[in-house]
């Protein structure tokens, strides 16, 4: 496992990514120095990340451990939310994709039709003028 080597403040949150625990600035590392490290877990139980605390709270693991819960879910909702946001993006693409593709089909369709009318009254119009 790895861990964030930033540690400033009371207490560091590192993000669980492509299997390691990065930091802001996306720098892998596996020392989480002086610091305690919590992790936190998604409701499924998938790391989601680290939490890099001051030592000193270890002597109150009943405070310590709602804050995380909460953490935990606050972070879940945010990678679900930014999931979902992702999936609407590519679901919008894909429909300007078949607008576009659609408004082609409808162009091409557009244009047979005129050309076959057109050809129609090419045939038709001299048995007119005749008349």
């Amino acid at each position: 496992m790895t861990y964030t080597k930033k540690a400033t403040g009371r207490f560091d949150v590192t993000s669980w990514k492509e299997q390691v625990y990065v930091d802001v600035d996306d720098t892998v590392v596996s020392d989480p120095g002086e610091r305690w490290p919590v992790r936190v877990d998604s409701t499924g139980g998938e790391p989601l990340a680290l939490l890099l605390l001051d030592p000193a709270l270890q002597r109150h693991p009943n405070l310590v451990a709602p804050a995380v819960a909460a953490c935990g879910f606050a972070l879940e909702n945010y990678r679900l939310q930014a999931a979902l946001k992702g999936r609407l993006r590519e679901v919008q693409e894909s429909r300007a994709r078949m607008a576009e593709a659609g408004s082609s089909s409808a162009d091409r369709q557009a244009r047979s039709s005129i050309v076959s009318t057109t050809s129609s009254y090419q045939m038709v119009l001299p048995t007119l003028v005749s008349i």
